[in-house]
């Protein structure tokens, strides 16, 4: 679940769910309110038992980078441009996740791309598969699917 993802060259590690959660609340208050959140917010929005446990994931997450604390008052918590280049999102794959995607949507192409007779629901099929990664920010994919659908459109509009 917590696998590593390449950044430019930098291995880095994804958060947690549990530290996804608050890094998305934290974003989300954020740009709601134009201060970040006191640990109590966060413990009230996310359900957390006591403030201690948000104070460890907080601490986590400083560590790992991925938070900075302005100063030791409340409201000082900052994402940093690590998190930020993440593009903090609840559908964050692991790469497990990632391939398993991509193998079920090669599929899907590999299917139509053999029928002798494409419809139109096909190339829809094969579209919203590239919109479903778009969502995903998954930038290489996107491109070899769109190759290959703009073969198959060009072969349809062919006969």
């Amino acid at each position: 679940m917590n696998e590593p993802i390449n950044t430019g060259g930098v291995i880095k590690r994804l958060p947690t769910k549990q530290q996804n959660k608050i890094l998305i609340f934290i974003k989300n208050f954020i740009d709601q309110n134009g201060y970040s959140p006191t640990y109590r917010e966060i413990k009230s929005a996310l359900n957390y038992s006591s403030v201690s446990i948000v104070a460890k994931h907080i601490d986590n997450l400083i560590q790992r980078g991925q938070l900075v604390k302005r100063s030791k008052t409340a409201r000082s918590l900052e994402l940093t441009n690590s998190v930020l280049e993440f593009h903090i999102r609840s559908n964050q794959l692991n790469i497990k996740d990632e391939k398993w995607l991509i193998e079920k949507i090669n599929d899907i192409f590999y299917q139509i791309e053999e029928k002798k007779i494409i419809d139109n629901q096909d190339l829809n099929d094969m579209k919203v598969s590239i919109d479903f990664l778009r969502l995903l920010k998954l930038d290489q994919p996107i491109i070899n699917f769109t190759g290959r659908y703009h073969n198959i459109v060009k072969k349809v509009n062919h006969y």
